[in-house]
């Protein structure tokens, strides 16, 4: 059993190292991150068919349901690296990978704006940790002009504020990794945008028999010339006739009056037009 699940293991582990082209974007040239990728993609394909081949042995070494999560972890990255490769050859992402995009980037810049807050208020307190540590580890020096007399005490018992200067230098250097880590994130995040607000977008043609690439004329200025056989007639007291105020020479349009509710212009059509596609 454990021969059969090394290859996974092995390729498993070379995926995990291998750091994610998008995050290595700013050092490496277009060809070689599409080579870093291509090989990635390999390895998890590799993977991804090694694990199909136990989970169709009977018994299926292991625990199956461990092994379908990391198939689908698996297929997630492949889906992710296609992605990428895609976006770094010039080709249109398929629709629903395209909409992927936009959540991506949706939460990416929620993730940075947060970083930044974050970021932002542990640079105040390290300012004010930077004034705080020499004050409490520096002073007057024993003995010294101005240098506070030795309270009265047990000898060699710790006086109120000894190691302070500890203390804070400690919340200091514990915030300044935190800070440093937070930055190098921030950095991956904005790497990562970039790649996806650059990638080519998906034009969207509308085919060619729907309904707005042949918009329907009922009236086109011309009456007698109407292909639907237009005619004008009166609704209630309602009167309606030709005008040709406000347009070209040749054409005429519709000049409706109506003296209250119910009292307007009808328009007939001795051959009705099919508008149902246009519904």
């Amino acid at each position: 059993m454990m021969s059969r699940m090394r290859p996974i293991g092995v390729g498993l582990l070379l995926v995990v190292l291998a750091v994610p082209a998008w995050a290595q974007g700013e050092q490496q040239t277009k060809d070689e991150q599409i080579a870093s990728l291509t090989e990635q993609r390999q390895k998890l394909t590799d993977n991804i068919a090694e694990a199909e081949k136990l989970l169709q042995q009977n018994p299926v070494p292991g625990d199956p349901e461990a092994l379908k999560k990391q198939i689908d972890k698996w297929q997630a990255k492949l889906k992710d690296i296609d992605t990428q490769l895609a976006a770094l050859k010039g080709e249109a992402p398929k629709a629903e990978d395209e909409q992927n995009a936009q959540k991506e980037m949706a939460q990416i810049r929620r993730r940075i704006a947060a970083l930044l807050n974050r970021m932002k208020a542990r640079q105040a307190e390290l300012e004010k940790l930077a004034k705080e540590q020499p004050a409490a580890a520096g002073g007057a020096a024993e003995g010294a002009p101005g240098a506070p007399a030795e309270p009265a005490g047990e000898p060699g018992m710790a006086q109120p504020g000894a190691g302070m200067g500890m203390v804070a230098g400690g919340r200091r250097q514990q915030r300044e990794a935190t800070q440093r880590e937070d930055f190098g994130e921030l950095l991956q995040l904005q790497a990562r945008l970039k790649q996806l607000e650059n990638a080519p977008k998906t034009e969207a043609k509308p085919e060619e028999d729907a309904a707005e690439m042949h918009p329907l004329a009922l009236f086109d200025g011309r009456i007698e010339k109407n292909p639907f056989g237009l005619k004008l007639g009166g609704w209630g007291s309602g009167i309606i006739e030709e005008d040709k105020a406000g347009l070209e020479e040749g054409l005429k349009s519709l000049l409706v009056y109506t003296d209250g509710y119910y009292r307007g212009a009808r328009i007939d059509f001795a051959q009705p037009p099919e508008i149902t596609r246009y519904f």
